[in-house]
């Protein structure tokens, strides 16, 4: 009897402490819930405000600038090739709403402009020749136009840039920061003991042809998003980063939607997520990963659907109407005007072809090759848990190919810059491989050590 009692007493309290352990995870969960959500509307508001600042600066010189910077336009067109047989086409037609953005004349007031993105338009010219006919030729804009699905972030880099320089000043100076970011984040990579990765995420680099990054506004946005996230868990002490990964991806993801005009967004995910599999030192578990893709994914989407909000409440027009439609057609089979049919196979096969017209191709191509002789005359010792530790690499390096199957109408039809998603592929492949050969070595040491 006295057993039975001391029985029920243990079970009794041991209920009541797991009852206290789940009310105390649900409290903090709902706690971490609420301030991510007040940390996120923050982030919203300090967006806004900053645009409204950006769009108070005067407009003289930013005009002047830009006038000046018309006959490039000219000079190029709307999608000129670097390179002959390379995939270094630029999108010179986007980077032409940015200038036209940047130098707006609408009368509107500044958080108006903030909402819509106004930016002037000559009948059914493309921008870059909008430019070119204002500028150089002196027409007259015939109709004003907006862009509200988008933030437009980058204008707070552009217009203060193009009220001090001109657009190919802008794109020498954009080179010369890509250069120096990327040499900066090679630099921590040797200081924190992982210069083994640094030769693949080179590779990586180059194979996102760097000349075409550079001289192109557009395709700039999601270099600068990737490599402050790499720099950032680079610098961040590892109890941080191991504590607050998933806030962190979910605040990558918001930046992202903030500042991207809807390029190859995913390496903001992908290439910072393999630096994380990397970093750690035990392994990586798969929930963890996917933990990071949901906090990016919701990140993105919170700061993508708070614009279209904040736009259809302050101003007249259903944003949100024309953003789910600009969404339904950019994951649709069907082309703009609806008479070429595209698949998904289709999508994934065509960026991964672009993708590897790429001088860099042929030293990816070695540098496997090598890694992969290294590997096999050591194969014998590759253990079951060497193998899990690269299954974060493999859910890593199919996201161009899921990305590719949803979006792709997007995918598509602007192939010559989303094949750079494929980046996060080939890094995966690459980083593996130097992980797996780095723990075979180890492995092969132990037993003379």
């Amino acid at each position: 009897m006295v057993k039975y009692i001391y029985f029920r007493m243990f079970t009794q309290v041991s209920l009541q402490r797991n009852l206290v352990g789940y009310v105390m995870k649900i409290n903090n969960y709902l706690r971490f819930c609420f301030w991510t959500l007040m940390s996120s509307t923050g982030l919203v508001l300090i967006g806004t405000i900053l645009l409204v600042c950006v769009y108070s600066l005067p407009i003289d010189r930013i005009d002047v600038n830009v006038r000046n910077s018309a006959k490039y336009f000219q000079e190029y067109g709307a999608y000129p090739q670097l390179h002959p047989w390379l995939s270094s086409q630029l999108d010179l037609h986007t980077d032409g709403i940015m200038l036209l953005e940047a130098a707006d004349h609408t009368g509107k007031n500044a958080f108006e402009k903030s909402m819509n993105a106004y930016r002037g338009g000559i009948d059914s010219c493309s921008p870059d020749l909008t430019l070119v006919l204002h500028y150089q030729k002196g027409v007259e804009y015939t109709k004003v136009l907006e862009y509200s699905r988008y933030w437009h972030g980058f204008l707070l880099f552009v217009k203060p840039a193009l009220s001090l320089f001109t657009y190919e000043k802008v794109l020498l100076i954009n080179g010369i920061a890509q250069v120096v970011l990327c040499l900066i984040i090679c630099w921590l990579m040797y200081r924190k003991k992982i210069k083994g990765f640094i030769a693949p995420f080179l590779i990586t680099y180059g194979m996102l042809m760097p000349d075409a990054m550079a001289t192109c506004l557009q395709f700039s946005t999601c270099y600068y998003l990737y490599s402050f996230a790499i720099l950032f868990l680079l610098v961040v002490p590892e109890f941080v980063r191991e504590k607050y990964i998933v806030l962190i991806f979910f605040h990558i993801g918001i930046f992202t939607a903030y500042f991207d005009f809807f390029t190859f967004p995913l390496v903001t995910l992908g290439l910072p997520a393999i630096l994380v599999v990397v970093m750690k030192k035990e392994k990586v578990e798969i929930l963890e990963i996917v933990k990071i893709g949901i906090g990016w994914l919701l990140g993105y989407s919170f700061m993508w659907f708070s614009k279209w909000l904040v736009a259809t409440v302050f101003t007249e027009k259903n944003v949100i109407k024309d953003a789910i439609a600009s969404a339904i057609e950019r994951t649709s089979n069907f082309s703009t005007a609806g008479t070429v049919h595209f698949s998904a196979g289709k999508s994934i096969a065509d960026n991964f072809l672009v993708f590897f017209y790429s001088p860099c191709s042929l030293i990816f191509a070695c540098y496997v090759s090598i890694l992969l002789g290294m590997i096999l005359q050591k194969i014998n010792v590759i253990s079951i848990d060497m193998w899990k530790r690269m299954l974060p690499y493999a859910l890593l390096s199919l996201l161009p190919i899921v990305w590719y199957a949803v979006v792709v109408n997007h995918s598509c039809i602007h192939v010559f810059f989303t094949n750079r998603l494929c980046s996060i592929s080939i890094m995966a492949l690459m980083f593996a491989m130097v992980d797996l050969n780095r723990l075979l070595n180890a492995k092969l040491r132990k037993p003379l050590e």
